[in-house]
């Protein structure tokens, strides 16, 4: 018997309502542990349908879509909308049913889930039912509708760490409802959220992949080949250089360096590319793209050159950090690190825009913040770490610290701008409405009255950096926002 079949009939003298209850429960658990993984702001909700292929005759009430209790999601709207689905007669071919309701579902979805993330599955016990899993997602930072088909069939790449996991989740719970029953009942999802997040991973580089035309858009094999070269080491130093995923027939004058022959990516290679990563600690970087092997025609990820990566915009970038520590990036987006081999999303532009817009509210709008956010997402390229400070007193403080001046109404600051004035010494300055005031700026605190809670967030553990930027804002007399980058690529907004 297959878990679907048992979720229909109430086996074992329970309610079938009640079975499958107790398993959304388990799912959206399982969602809360793995999505917080990612970002601890998301707030997953997982619905589960039960939907019957077999339609009322016309003047029986709808009993097709059944939805499982414990939901703040309005199921009620839901049911409302899938009652307009045309009525066509009876034994209905079970997968024109689905195209039905997967076309009502949608609209109704973006309806009633807006600035919402929606991620939908059916699954099939091939009788009389199936199920259709929905995991809602709150708090992301973009909203769209996706359906995902199961098995996994799924054209479009995930553009983000989140998007990635969300499919990984959604595959592995119609997997559940598609397996043999009984499975352990409270051990389901046995597998370990770290295992869920390395699929997450190589699930998101299956954009790489296409970028970079490898064989069978295959995201795995890419998250193996940057995994494998970051863990090697070049005269027991780990590595740090930088990587841009681009086809050479596309970057023209900013190749500088051609091998005559690619490098394959592979066990052997790992080492001499490792050394190669030398050659990229300034603005250089090894060109990455795929090459066909003539043996069996497949394609390989390879090592074609040497560019100027501060010529080439959107591009895939992957920055090497550290001993086993990596950062995929595409053009000013960040979007995984894997330390360790434990992948994560970056956290700090949410963070960055909830705490900009509480602490400058009525300072700063929208726009503001947008703006903001622009300047100082270029700020974690710095290599060597940097402070970047958003201050509602930023002309004051200019005059009071030992800095550069700047004319805010006469200055143009941009992403680029940002880059490369953060690679001097001392922090950046900023007003709630993105003026820059100061550059270079040596941060210490005025005559306010220092605050336990501010003493309790420095630590020792931390660098000079982190504890002068804890201490200039939180014993500010002003609302004050810092991003700090460190040495070793965390970001803390704080």
């Amino acid at each position: 018997m297959q878990l679907c079949e048992w979720l229909e009939d109430g086996q074992d003298g329970g309610s079938s309502a009640d079975q499958r209850d107790e398993f959304r429960g388990l799912f959206e658990a399982k969602a809360l542990e793995l999505l917080h993984r990612i970002n601890p702001v998301l707030e997953p909700e997982v619905v589960l349908l039960q939907v019957s292929p077999y339609e009322p005759d016309e003047d029986e009430s709808f009993q097709q879509i059944t939805v499982t209790s414990g939901n703040t999601f309005q199921s009620s709207v839901l049911i409302e909308g899938l009652k307009s689905i045309p009525h066509s007669g009876n034994g209905r071919r079970t997968h024109d049913f689905f195209a039905d309701v997967e076309n009502a579902l949608r609209p109704l979805l973006s309806k009633a889930c807006p600035g919402k993330m929606v991620f939908l599955s059916e699954t099939l016990d091939g009788t009389l039912y199936g199920h259709i899993l929905i995991l809602i997602i709150g708090g992301a930072l973009a909203s769209k509708v996706r359906w995902i088909n199961y098995p996994a069939n799924n054209p479009l790449p995930p553009d983000s760490l989140l998007e990635a996991a969300a499919e990984v989740f959604i595959t592995e719970c119609s997997a559940e409802l598609v397996g043999q029953f009984p499975p352990m009942f409270k051990e389901i999802f046995g597998i370990r959220v770290q295992e869920l997040l390395r699929a997450s991973a190589c699930n998101l580089m299956r954009i790489v992949a296409a970028q970079a035309a490898v064989s069978n858009d295959d995201g795995q094999e890419v998250y193996e080949a940057f995994e494998s070269v970051a863990a090697e080491l070049y005269e027991g130093a780990p590595a740090r250089g930088s990587i841009v995923v681009a086809s050479p027939t596309t970057l023209g004058d900013s190749i500088r360096v051609l091998f005559a022959e690619p490098i394959i990516i592979e066990p052997r290679t790992c080492r001499h590319i490792r050394k190669l990563l030398e050659t990229t600690t300034g603005s250089m970087a090894l060109l990455v793209y795929s090459t066909k092997r003539s043996v069996n025609k497949t394609r390989d990820l390879s090592i074609h050159g040497l560019v100027d990566a501060s010529e080439i915009e959107d591009v895939f970038r992957v920055d090497f950090k550290g001993h086993r520590s990596w950062e995929l990036s595409r053009g000013s987006i960040q979007l995984m690190r894997v330390m360790a081999g434990v992948p994560s999303a970056p956290q700090y532009e949410s963070r960055f825009r909830q705490e900009a817009s509480m602490r400058f509210a009525g300072l700063a709008g929208i726009a503001d913040i947008e703006r903001l956010w622009n300047l100082v997402s270029a700020a974690p390229r710095q290599k060597h770490g940097t402070i970047v400070i958003v201050a509602a007193d930023a002309e004051s403080e200019a005059k009071r610290l030992i800095c550069t001046q700047i004319d805010p109404d006469r200055s143009t600051f941009d992403q680029s701008m940002v880059e490369d004035i953060t690679a001097i010494d001392g922090a950046l300055i900023f007003d709630p409405k993105g003026r820059c005031h100061a550059m270079g700026a040596i941060l210490k605190q005025g005559p306010a009255k220092p605050d336990l809670l501010a003493r309790m967030e420095t630590s020792p553990s931390r660098g000079s950096r982190y504890n002068s930027a804890v201490e200039y804002v939180k014993f500010a007399p002003s609302p004050r926002l810092a991003v700090v980058v460190s040495v070793d690529g965390s970001i803390d907004v704080i």
